[in-house]
């Protein structure tokens, strides 16, 4: 007596009529669910690394500022030349150990930092400064420009700046640049 019609009793064998498999559709379906979640997962990934890299950008900001306002501190001025007065001049380093180059154009991390002495041309009294950074590669490295100067208010504006002391404050929605 046969358990299973036209297998012989056997339940995990059919005969040639009665093949189990995926259709083309149902296998085009499942891939189609894949693709849709990998490209949510790419974007997620990335709007990930955008957010990592302006919060790491915000930070450096406060510590350079910090830097330079120990530099005024110790010496009544403010740098008038970013290496030599923070780095090269100064035991021990007012600044990070990251920041230890030129500050004009200098990219760390997807942005670029300017560190600007005010007024422009001074030499041992300067009264002031600007630092601003940039995103290297707009919309991939960041997609706001940020600004710091002697108030530490940092600012920021969407696109590829710079910012400076018009922009609005972090607290605030950034405008555009």
């Amino acid at each position: 007596m046969a358990l299973w019609p036209g297998t012989g009793g056997h339940p995990f064998l059919l005969d040639e009529s009665r093949r189990i498999g995926f259709t083309f559709i149902e296998i085009m379906l499942v891939v189609s669910v894949m693709m849709i979640l990998a490209i949510i997962a790419v974007q997620s990934l990335l709007r990930s690394r955008l957010t990592t890299s302006e919060s790491t950008v915000i930070a450096n900001m406060r510590t350079l500022a910090n830097a330079v306002e120990m530099y005024r501190s110790v010496n009544q001025s403010y740098p008038d030349d970013w290496q030599a007065d923070l780095y090269t001049d100064a035991d021990p380093d007012y600044g990070p150990p990251a920041f230890n180059s030129l500050m004009s154009n200098s990219t760390l991390q997807g942005y670029t930092y300017t560190y600007t002495p005010l007024p422009g041309g001074c030499a041992t009294a300067c009264s002031d400064y600007t630092l601003s950074s940039v995103p290297q590669t707009l919309g991939s490295t960041g997609s706001r420009a940020f600004f710091i100067d002697r108030t530490g208010v940092i600012r920021h504006c969407t696109g590829a700046g710079p910012a400076d002391a018009s922009d609005e404050p972090m607290h605030l929605a950034p405008t555009v640049c």
